[in-house]
């Protein structure tokens, strides 16, 4: 899997890129499982905080 800040080369089983450090699989809601932005502290479908 491709890294798709920096694109290097990582296990399709990574979670975090070997060159850059990024997330690989987007960042979910402890809440509702929605789709996260990279730091957010609450989440933008529901309200929920994020830990």
């Amino acid at each position: 899997m491709a890294c798709p800040a920096c694109r290097t080369a990582n296990a399709a089983t990574a979670r975090f890129c070997q060159g850059c450090g990024g997330a690989l699989a987007p960042l979910r809601c402890i809440a509702c499982n929605a789709d996260l932005v990279a730091g957010a502290k609450f989440c933008g479908a529901c309200g929920a905080p994020q830990q």
